[in-house]
């Protein structure tokens, strides 16, 4: 157990100290490829998502917070065969919590499209992890109807 907890405190301390800057700016768009995995009337659902996204107001909370908002266009599929085509819009705060990570909270509204049509709607919270200027990699929880429990994956700034 103190190996994990050593090893895991290890891992944070290199996050927390890299060089890279995360904040986001005016303007800056960011390309976000995740898989997500949810669930649909108790069956497993696993949903590829990419989004896009735009900084519209940056400078908020002294410097560090900004909002974006941007598109989503994603695939959920289930074993039992349900499968949809997910368009929605995000809007996102995003707060600088060290040099290389960027914690967001934000909002997801919209529709899928398939077997079923319905309206996609949650909130989430998550962070990137930035590894380089224009490189990151995060992950989200979220919680509503049509969205991922989980995801994890990578993102660009274009």
């Amino acid at each position: 157990m103190k190996k994990v907890i050593f090893s895991l405190a290890i891992i944070l301390a290199g996050i927390f100290s890299m060089n890279a800057q995360s904040a986001i700016r005016k303007g800056d768009v960011s390309l976000n490829v995740g898989m997500g995995i949810g669930s649909h009337h108790g069956s497993a659902a696993f949903m590829p998502t990419v989004d896009l996204e735009t900084g519209i107001i940056s400078g908020l909370a002294r410097g560090k917070g900004a909002i974006t908002v941007g598109g989503r266009l994603g695939y959920y599929g289930t074993e039992h065969n349900f499968s949809a085509i997910i368009l929605a819009t995000k809007l996102d705060f995003h707060y600088q919590l060290a040099s290389a990570v960027d914690g967001y909270l934000g909002q997801t509204l919209g529709g899928y499209f398939g077997n079923d049509t319905g309206f996609v709607y949650g909130i989430h919270l998550g962070a990137r992890f930035f590894v380089q200027r224009d490189f990151a990699l995060f992950s989200e929880v979220s919680a509503g109807w049509a969205t991922p429990f989980v995801m994890v994956g990578v993102s660009f700034r274009l």
